[in-house]
């Protein structure tokens, strides 16, 4: 059940709620931890983290950004690691009204953490001037 919130419910980019929906119940039988005694419900919790981004008005469009931009992504997760932060060790700050935690990178640069981030389950972030990068090791909100 690896993959973005699309792949683990098998629905794609452009289902609607419905579809999302249906999805989610049909799988949510099939893991719930309740009806599975060998799972220790990690199935479940993707499951349910995934219908509650794709039912979300507010959360999915950033979870199409994360699948748009995966190339992306996946170029961050390649950087070098400078340093592990915990998100409390973090300057919290506003980003276009939104909750976001700041982190100044050696290079001057910042580190730039949002609840869109945390929620997406986003823990490698890069610096927004050069290649470094650092892992948040708390990344729940």
């Amino acid at each position: 059940m690896a993959g973005n919130h699309y792949e683990v419910l098998g629905v794609a980019m452009d289902a609607d709620d419905a579809t999302v929906k249906k999805a989610f119940r049909s799988l949510s039988l099939k893991y719930h931890p309740d009806r599975t005694k060998s799972n220790d419900g990690t199935a479940f919790q993707r499951l349910r983290t995934a219908y509650e981004v794709l039912s979300s008005a507010e959360l999915r469009p950033d979870a199409l950004k994360v699948v748009a931009c995966f190339g992306a992504l996946a170029e961050v997760q390649q950087r070098i690691v400078s340093d592990e932060v915990f998100l409390n060790e973090m300057e919290e700050t506003t980003v276009n009204n939104a909750k976001a935690w700041n982190s100044s990178c050696r290079c001057g640069g910042s580190y730039i953490v949002t609840n869109a981030d945390l929620r997406l389950g986003v823990n490698i972030i890069g610096c927004d001037t050069c290649s470094l990068a650092i892992e948040l090791l708390d990344a729940v909100n």
